[in-house]
């Protein structure tokens, strides 16, 4: 559960039982990195495939084209909840960042 093959986005979290399927920023950036580890050691396909539908999931729906940075929460429609702010202690500095620089590194 939580990645979406068919969109490659990787969904949020089950709360009471219900399913949430909001696309929100750090679990993307978590996603990337841990399926890139998985690929890395198994050499599995599946994960190789994995890394490819978050990172398409990113720049074409998490990503804010116009103004830079990744959207907080988008829609599993990939419409973006422009009301969550894009920046912040956690999310710029961090887990995006972080991210981008260890898939930069290693690739």
């Amino acid at each position: 559960e939580g990645f979406d093959p068919s969109t490659g986005g990787f969904e949020n979290t089950f709360l009471n039982g219900t399913k949430d399927t909001t696309r929100v920023w750090w679990n993307q950036a978590e996603a990337l990195n841990g399926f890139y580890n998985a690929w890395e050691i198994t050499g599995r396909t599946d994960f190789a495939k994995a890394v490819e539908g978050v990172w398409q999931w990113i720049v074409t729906k998490q990503k804010d084209k116009v103004h830079g940075e990744w959207f907080a929460e988008v829609s599993k429609d990939g419409v973006p909840n422009k009301k969550e702010a894009k920046g912040g202690n956690w999310k710029t500095s961090y887990h995006n960042a972080r991210c981008c620089m260890e898939l930069m590194r290693r690739m």
